[in-house]
């Protein structure tokens, strides 16, 4: 399913928002902004990214730092957490 055909279930349907992978949100950033423009919230999923824990080498990993426009992150424990206010 595209993201736009998504976003045209999501507001079909009154649906809040939609849940994006990090890797996508990245590699497209003008995603982020057409999820907005349509009035939906934004989650990122980065339940896939490498958590610190995860790694074998001396070097740390770098937080995950939210991109502009996102409102909250779905981490890989579950753990949803929003930002302090969700514009809409």
């Amino acid at each position: 399913m595209s993201v736009k055909e998504a976003v045209r279930i999501a507001q079909s349907n009154n649906l809040m928002g939609l849940v994006c992978r990090s890797q996508l949100l990245n590699m497209v950033p003008a995603i982020i902004e057409s999820i907005k423009a349509a009035g939906l919230v934004l989650v990122t999923d980065t339940s896939e990214e490498v958590s610190p824990s995860d790694t074998r080498s001396t070097t740390t990993a770098l937080p995950y730092r939210m991109p502009g426009g996102v409102d909250g992150v779905l981490k890989g424990n579950g753990v949803l957490r929003f930002n302090t206010t969700i514009d809409m």
